[in-house]
């Protein structure tokens, strides 16, 4: 796997998106935009990974709009109540316990990589990147976007010392493999789930409150 022009960057291909455009890994004898097939032996010229990136990206609202299609079908009435849907912001794992974009995390992952990620494949409203993607779609369709996941994790990235994403090394350490990295860890995943409950107790509650009670509509 490449990195983000052809240069070799393994440990962002591999760990920051987890994203392959074929089923091999880096050529480790070159700097050239070179894969290895599943045999590990056969070599084969692929995209760079932000090309590969790109095409996902581009891809997305198609997917979405099948998942609509999907869904209208088979909850018709969710069609009558669009922002029941509720789309997740991305979360960010890209900055410092400062805010700033991380430096370093591992031994190939360089700042401009962060920086590439972060602006590239992240984004934000507006901005292009997946959590454009994901706020043009709610806007589309009508969903509930939910956001301020990305805000959350902005002093609580990869490179934090109090870190909301798994690093290599936990990730090997507490999962025993390395397909973890870059995931929210368990405080990731507790601080999104609140940002979430916010938002679903505004839908199921009188006012947004739990104790006014469960609105009726959502009644048993």
């Amino acid at each position: 796997m490449t990195g983000r022009s052809g240069s070799r960057s393994t440990t962002s291909a591999r760990h920051l998106g987890n994203i392959d455009p074929g089923s091999g890994n880096v050529d480790p004898d070159t700097d050239a935009p070179l894969c290895l097939a599943a045999d590990g032996i056969t070599k084969y010229d692929c995209q760079t990974l932000d090309a590969v990136v790109q095409t996902k990206l581009a891809v997305l609202p198609t997917r979405y709009a099948e998942l609509w299609a999907n869904l209208v079908a088979d909850f018709p009435e969710v069609k009558q109540h669009p922002e029941r849907v509720y789309l997740v912001q991305y979360y960010d794992p890209t900055h410092d316990d400062a805010g700033d974009i991380c430096t370093f995390a591992a031994s190939d992952i360089s700042q401009a990589d962060w920086t590439w990620f972060h602006d590239g494949v992240l984004g934000s409203p507006g901005k292009g990147g997946l959590n454009d993607v994901l706020s043009q779609t709610a806007q589309q369709y009508g969903w509930t976007l939910v956001g301020g996941v990305a805000d959350a994790y902005a002093q609580h990235g990869y490179c934090a010392s109090n870190n909301w994403v798994d690093t290599l090394f936990e990730s090997e350490t507490l999962e025993g493999t390395r397909d973890g990295t870059g995931h929210p860890n368990e405080m990731g995943q507790a601080k999104s789930g609140d940002i979430e409950r916010t938002y679903l107790t505004k839908l199921f509650y009188v006012g947004g409150d739990p104790t006014n009670g469960l609105d009726p509509a959502y009644k048993p």
